[in-house]
């Protein structure tokens, strides 16, 4: 018997849900993009609680069943990345090869500008 749940991840065999395929497939098709085309990121504004962490999953597992090996897929949550008003932009430099790392199992070596970035 499914129940109402209304923290954290909501598994919708356990729980009621809207599954948002319309949504999940909106988000698939922008991030993928058109074959021989790039994708493009996006960002997701929502209160707290409203299934943005939720939608995220969903996507990721599904480009994932769907394209295989063709992307690495992660997802990073910058939620941890406070900086103080007065500190200067570069300093986020320093905090990318830790969230890389972690998010994908990847090495990027030390990022000293923008352009190391690349």
């Amino acid at each position: 018997m499914r129940s109402f749940f209304s923290y954290g991840p909501v598994d919708c065999e356990e729980h009621f849900c809207v599954s948002r395929k319309e949504l999940k497939e909106k988000c698939i098709k922008q991030l993928v993009g058109k074959p021989g085309k790039r994708g493009h990121y996006f960002t997701v504004w929502a209160p707290r609680q409203t299934g943005k962490t939720w939608l995220m999953r969903e996507v990721k597992k599904e480009i994932e069943r769907r394209y295989g090996d063709k992307f690495i897929c992660g997802y990073m949550s910058m939620q941890g990345l406070v900086m103080k008003s007065d500190e200067e932009p570069d300093l986020f430099l320093n905090k990318v090869p830790v969230l890389l790392r972690d998010t994908f199992d990847l090495e990027t070596g030390e990022l000293l500008s923008w352009e190391d970035f690349q």
